[in-house]
């Protein structure tokens, strides 16, 4: 994806509860590993990585011909698919499309490599066995399991007759007998009173050629051997798929967790981290043990006589004696540890180790980058932080903080500190050099997790933010930094922490921005120890909820405050008036934006500015200044599982992003003339407008707004003169309210003030003018940036309900709210509206024809009402005695119940 606007350039970490495969041989010295939902074929010499792009979620299961030249990933979710690379040129062969509505469990490919079985996902599994060579889209064989099997994770093929097959959950093992169009299972029964001894949870399992024997590993040792059922055995059938245990061996201490054949060997891996080799009498040949790696997890043999890089390597000697003129051959390991490393094993049973992979393997919340050097920060729960060298793709530093969690990190613009947050409310300023932290500047104050930390622009304050609510302030003296005090400015999350400086001397500035609608500014000069001081509280929503903010570049002399908020809108603050200057349509994907970074326009383009955003699960660029054109924007999916973070690096040429469940970072390069393109190939001036309402130009919602400005027009210049009117193509600022209720835009009174305001001061700083009228193409832009993108849903009625309600209406399970206290709520809460007003918008709202006037006593008078001493026993009769959301849609709304159906 080269021409994309953002292209993943290399991934740091991996999914170490997947298999890691090894295709060293003579050519090549390369292992194959996956990370969040992309397959990485990494060079351990030449530090090189191919990444294999292609699912929508993470990947879940792999699987490598025995002759390494066939990988086949596939994933759990929606839109699943199972895709065949040809790991040589790294492109895919051959993908599966919707092989399964939830997806892939396990995959195996043949001995042979010409077929492919298949597990799927969910409560019933399917097992299918597919001829991937050929473009038939069906399987040749499949069987749906009974759910009592369900949870089956691992697949084998029978090396000498691939019509048997094994696959196993932990709790059962089911065997397969496969003919042309039929498959048959039999699961054998085994509990702990079968052989009076645990048997464990199952691991993996084998069929071992030119036997009747099957085995299966378990998490406390064991060995299960399964036999063909005696009744069964007739003639050469002795491989037939009836099988049933015959006996347990105890054959390691801890529990197995892989199990697979080297040419006639066994071998098994434990969660001890050892590795032993056995024969098929179950001899013991070797145990390569010590290896202090952590559980083992997988276990890939490298080709017969490769050559391993010696001078990177640490030699040691395993410890359990054999017959030293038996070979092993090389291969690697991974482990639950996130390690992985090469065994070279020499005729004297010395080993060459090469650890290849060492990364967090627990999530990595915590990510940061230099200021001015291509360093990047990651914290895990695992209490590892990792310094990393992102243009040579190197390790420079690790610490680990034992029995901690990281939650955040973030270097001082000076480069010379590295704040930690922990999850346990600890926080620590280290010397991002050296990793390590002096007793005082060992903070603990919170014992709340801290959620994010900043520093202000000079290096001399630190704040930090805690899932509390609360804000942390701490001051640099000398070479170290104080703590001065914690505030709780809000009662809900804070979702943004962020230091700015006073435009008139550069003075630092600390804002929060809370779920709770409020912007709180700290006062840096007048707190000190001990006495945190608020400068300003601002709401800035009425409805929609902030998600996140970032300082908007300077476009003129006026400087601004960015923000996203749930309902998809951009919106520009002043950053000294906290008025909202303008509102736009923001990117619009399943879930709103959670986090904006602006760019350096350093090493993209220095003519734009770029800003980057985060949802749930994508990473996005955005073109500033934005309009709303949905052209100025696109976003790729990050992590499927979701995305935590979002950094960028010091001269805008990277981004970061970490997924919130798993240990993956990926590196994102900018392409921003790919974007510069997108958007110029959207159109120009209102063409990519108009493609956002219904019909686009030429349909009836756009000349029914056409007639609606023109009569605006008519209003605005006395519509009962019959003097000649001057044509003209703008209407007055006042008309806009008006229009846009024409239109079915009901905006509160805040939100139209904010729709004047931004056409008034549109050219303000610039011309010192307010601009009083208002254009069509420039009316269209206002209607769609500040109208809803999404509609009143029942589904949101209804939790209003339930949020005022008392007690359950007469529809089962609805929650109900007296009508004169829905009423009084109306009046009491949220913006101001009179007896007067709410008598005359109910009025409105119940008359359900013209006749119903009468009974007001023609009570209307050019719209208005002249008298309101009847209206409120008007009203009375006409509305129930209790409300619920059904009766509130139908009866006052007049909204369709199909908007309560989902």
């Amino acid at each position: 994806m080269p021409n994309s606007a953002l292209n993943i350039g290399w991934s740091f970490g991996f999914n170490q509860n997947i298999p890691v495969w090894n295709l060293t041989d003579d050519d090549n010295t390369k292992i194959i590993y996956t990370s969040s939902h992309t397959g990485i074929i990494y060079d351990y010499i030449s530090n090189t990585q191919s990444i294999l792009q292609g699912h929508a979620n993470s990947i879940n299961c792999t699987s490598l011909s025995p002759d390494k030249k066939w990988l086949v990933t596939a994933d759990k979710g929606k839109d699943s698919t199972v895709i065949v690379w040809n790991t040589r040129t790294c492109f895919p062969i051959r993908t599966l499309f919707d092989v399964s509505p939830h997806g892939m469990q396990a995959v195996a490919l043949s001995p042979d490599a010409k077929y492919l079985a298949t597990m799927s996902a969910g409560d019933k599994q399917e097992f299918s066995i597919w001829d991937w060579t050929v473009s038939e889209d069906k399987p040749l064989a499949s069987v749906i399991l009974n759910s009592q099997f369900s949870g089956q994770n691992y697949i084998f093929f029978c090396e000498e007759n691939l019509s048997y097959i094994v696959t196993n959950s932990e709790n059962q093992v089911i065997f397969y007998q496969w003919k042309d169009d039929t498959l048959k299972y039999f699961a054998p029964p085994l509990t702990d009173q079968d052989f009076h001894i645990q048997i464990g949870k199952y691991s993996q399992s084998l069929i071992i050629a030119d036997t009747i024997h099957a085995l299966t590993g378990t998490s406390v040792g064991n060995l299960v051997v399964w036999d063909t059922h005696r009744s069964m055995m007739e003639g050469k059938k002795r491989t037939i798929a009836n099988k049933k245990a015959s006996k347990i061996i105890k054959l390691v201490p801890s529990g197995i967790s892989v199990l697979t054949l080297q040419e006639t060997n066994i071998v098994v891996g434990d969660m001890s981290g050892n590795v032993s080799f056995f024969d098929q009498r179950m001899t013991l040949l070797h145990c390569f043990n010590q290896l202090n790696l952590g559980p083992i997890k997988s276990l890939s043999f490298s080709f017969p006589k490769d050559e391993f890089p010696r001078n990177q390597s640490l030699s040691m000697k395993s410890f359990t004696s054999a017959d030293e003129s038996i070979s092993f051959p090389n291969f690697t390991i991974s482990t639950l540890t996130a390690k992985c490393a090469l065994f070279k094993v020499h005729k004297n049973l010395y080993m060459d180790v090469q650890l290849i992979l060492r990364d967090h393997g627990k999530p990595i919340p915590a990510i940061a980058t230099h200021p001015f050097k291509p360093f990047l920060a990651t914290g895990s729960h695992a209490g590892f932080l990792k310094l990393y060298n992102y243009i040579e793709k190197v390790s420079i530093g690790s610490c680990t903080f034992e029995k901690e969690m990281i939650e955040c990190c973030a270097f001082s613009p000076d480069g010379y500190h590295l704040a930690v947050g922990f999850f346990s409310g600890v926080i620590q300023v280290l010397d991002s050099f050296t990793l390590k932290a002096k007793p005082s500047d060992i903070h603990n104050y919170s014992k709340q997790t801290i959620i994010q930390v900043v520093f202000s622009q000079n290096s001399c304050y630190l704040a930090a933010a805690d899932s509390g609510f609360t804000t942390s302030l701490l001051k640099k003296e000398g070479s170290t930094f104080i703590f001065l005090g914690r505030y709780r400015a809000h009662y809900k999350p804070i979702r943004e922490l962020m230091f700015g400086e006073k435009f008139d001397d550069e003075e630092p500035r600390l804002l929060s921005l809370g779920e709770d609608r409020m912007l709180v500014e700290y006062d840096l000069v007048a707190s000190s120890v001990n006495d945190v001081r608020i400068l300003s509280i601002e709401r800035i929503e009425q409805s929609a909820t902030p998600r996140c903010m970032a300082w908007h570049p300077p476009l003129n002399k006026e400087h601004f405050i960015v923000t996203a908020n749930d309902q998809y809108k951009y919106k520009l603050y002043n950053s000294t008036t906290m008025m909202c200057r303008k509102t736009t349509l923001a990117p619009i994907y399943e879930c709103p934006i959670a986090k904006l970074i602006v760019l350096s326009t350093e090493g993209v383009n220095p003519k734009h500015m770029y800003m980057a955003f985060l949802t749930q699960d994508k990473v996005g660029l955005q073109i500033l200044p934005f309009d709303g054109n949905p052209h100025q924007s696109t976003a790729l999916i990050a992590h499927p599982g979701g995305v935590h973070n979002l950094v960028a690096s010091y001269d805008g040429t990277f981004l970061f992003t970490t997924s919130s469940q798993e240990p993956s970072v990926h590196m994102w390069q900018i392409n921003a003339s790919a974007l510069e393109a997108q958007l110029h190939l959207g159109g120009e001036d209102l063409i990519p407008f108009y493609q956002l309402i219904d019909g686009g130009r030429e349909g009836p919602f756009f000349e029914e707004l056409k007639e609606y400005f023109y009569f605006c027009q008519l209003r605005s210049s006395n519509i009962n003169s019959m003097a000649t009117r001057e044509v003209t193509s703008v209407i007055p600022v006042k008309e806009i309210p008006f229009l846009m209720r024409a239109l079915g835009f009901y905006p509160s009174e805040q939100e139209l003030a904010d729709m004047v305001n931004e056409v008034k001061y549109s050219e303000y700083v610039d011309k010192g003018e307010f601009k009083e009228e208002i254009d069509l193409p420039d009316f269209l832009k206002l209607y769609i940036n500040h109208r809803p993108y999404r509609n009143l849903t029942g589904e949101k009625l209804r939790w209003a309900f339930d949020v005022l309600g008392m007690s359950e209406g007469e529809t089962e399970g609805e929650s109900c709210l007296p009508t004169n206290d829905m009423l009084s709520l109306i009046q009491s809460q949220g913006e101001h509206i009179t007896n007067e007003e709410l008598d005359e918008i109910l009025m409105d709202l119940c008359l359900l024809d013209l006749d119903c006037s009468n009974e007001l006593g023609n009570c209307k008078d050019g719209g208005q009402i002249k008298d309101f001493s009847h209206l409120a026993t008007f009203i009375d009769c006409k509305l129930p005695e209790v409300m619920t959301a059904s009766t509130f849609a139908s009866n006052l709304l007049a909204l369709p119940e199909s908007i309560f159906k989902t």
